[in-house]
């Protein structure tokens, strides 16, 4: 180690790592294959995956209408009540049935994509992932408890 170009500085050894470890990295030309615009439908894991993808179209959908409400809300009693009109439509109501079921979907696959994300060790072994996922599931159900109750009372 007494070669300077060998030694490191003590500061930033991340960013030199990322530069003496890639700058002579090629970039791969290999051909890929096509994989068609039915590549989601080859099985089910690639299925739910862009499932949980499109799932992003109608929370954003979503949420275009619930600021469009507040706007509402802004505006007057009036076009809160034109709005809400709107709302209970049947074609809204539809989108909006599908956009909870889409946002369930999304929810559930998220926490059970946390132990893949977050490894807690006990010791040498992980730990359970329903040590992980069962709070998540319990915050939820807590959560949604205050929610409907603060509703319906």
């Amino acid at each position: 180690m007494t070669d300077p170009e060998k030694r490191r500085p003590s500061h930033n050894l991340h960013s030199n790592w990322w530069l003496n470890h890639t700058r002579y990295r090629q970039r791969d030309t290999r051909p890929r294959p096509d994989l068609g615009a039915t590549w989601w439908l080859r099985g089910s894991s690639y299925f739910f995956v862009f499932i949980r993808e499109l799932t992003s179209v109608f929370i954003a959908l979503y949420l275009i209408l619930f600021i469009g409400l507040i706007a509402a809300l802004y505006i007057g009693a009036e076009a809160y009540n034109d709005y809400m009109e709107l709302l209970w439509s049947p074609p809204l109501t539809v989108i909006q049935v599908f956009t909870l079921l889409f946002a369930l979907f999304h929810t559930v696959t998220w926490f059970n994509l946390t132990p893949k994300a977050v490894r807690i060790l006990k010791g040498e072994s992980p730990i359970s992932p329903l040590f992980l996922i069962t709070p998540l599931y319990i915050v939820w159900l807590g959560v949604s408890s205050i929610v409907l109750w603060m509703i319906f009372s």
